[in-house]
């Protein structure tokens, strides 16, 4: 996949998040692999959130794209690169402007592949819209089955329904201090 692109005025001041997710399956010391994996990060980014349940972290490369005069592309490439040839380790990296759209690309990208979203309110909304519901945090198989019953099953339709019908379609689900999704948060 090819990174989507943006205005430059958007996209240099645009937050920039990066989810790599390790391929360490059948290796023997995993946990130090990606102790390992981790000193990379670090020589791109102090700011990441590591997730060793399953080999991914969460880097803030907003700062690294300034230092470096690099896209979250081409930071992500740089990563890539150093991962499989420093420790033989293939990953798959998504990029956006929040951890939920680095993490969704990430989970639909495939190992030795990066997927990066623009920043832009367009390239966001052309992202999400088609994905299915489950996709979005919170939403689990249920939901979405009940959802799906009134002709929503993705989440630009989601986006689209009135708030008022999604509150009596939900019931007390909806009652959470969570807003429902919106076509303005989708930006």
């Amino acid at each position: 996949m090819t990174p989507e692109t943006s205005s430059p005025g958007a996209a240099e001041k645009a937050r920039s998040v990066l989810r790599v997710r390790f391929d360490l399956a059948g290796q023997d010391d995993s946990h130090s692999l990606f102790e390992r994996l981790l000193g990379l990060i670090e020589d791109i980014t102090p700011v990441h959130q590591p997730n060793p349940a399953d080999h991914s972290a969460d880097l803030d490369i907003s700062g690294a794209r300034r230092h470096f005069a690099r896209t979250p592309y081409e930071v992500a490439a740089i990563l890539q690169l150093r991962a499989i040839a420093l420790y033989g380790a293939p990953c798959a990296i998504g990029g956006g402007r929040s951890p939920m759209i680095a993490a969704m690309a990430a989970a639909l990208t495939p190992y030795g592949r990066i997927t990066v979203v623009a920043p832009d309110d367009a390239a966001v909304a052309r992202f999400l819209r088609p994905k299915p519901l489950t996709a979005l945090p919170g939403i689990g198989p249920s939901t979405a089955r009940l959802l799906g019953r009134y002709g929503l099953t993705n989440i630009g339709q989601l986006a689209e329904a009135p708030s008022s019908a999604l509150s009596r379609t939900l019931g007390a689900h909806a009652k959470t201090p969570h807003r429902p999704v919106s076509a303005r948060s989708l930006r």
